[in-house]
């Protein structure tokens, strides 16, 4: 009979090793069929980091996890001088480890500087660094300007 064979020590670990590998083969070749999975990865990226895109009058673009982090959509509101700071006021359902990840997406050169609000929210406010002057004539029908906000899970 066939296991006669495995009499032998190196014949059994021989067996053995030829198992493990197959075994493991197989197992590899699942993780990267996954890994490969578009919705897999997108259930990685809402769960590890939950971000979203609103723009500056305050409607969601984008929620890639972070909503559900937040009471609400954030506030979005002109202030400072000729209105040309933007304030986000955003509002998480628990205490948030760190501070909110607040990106200007259609402008480059843009201070953030976020601090606490009322509670456990927090108040980012985004300055240009420089202002560009409309000339008459120019094009006036901008899109509103976006946001990305990344929020730290706890």
């Amino acid at each position: 009979m066939w296991f006669k064979a495995l009499d032998s020590p190196l014949a059994f670990v021989s067996l053995v090793f030829a198992a493990a590998f197959g075994y493991f083969t197989i197992v590899e070749w699942r993780v990267r069929a996954i890994v490969k999975d578009p919705e897999f990865l997108a259930e990685v990226a809402r769960r590890s980091r939950p971000a979203m895109v609103i723009d500056s009058e305050g409607r969601v673009l984008s929620d890639m996890g972070a909503l559900s982090l937040l009471e609400g959509v954030p506030g979005v509101e002109a202030v400072g001088p000729s209105k040309s700071y933007v304030k986000i006021t955003i509002k998480p359902r628990t205490m948030l480890p760190a501070e909110p990840i607040v990106q200007a997406l259609d402008e480059a050169n843009v201070s953030v500087t976020a601090a606490r609000g009322h509670g456990v929210s927090w108040e980012v406010v985004l300055v240009p660094r420089f202002v560009a002057f409309a000339f008459e004539g120019a094009t006036t029908n901008l899109a509103a300007p976006r946001f990305r906000i990344e929020i730290v899970p706890p």
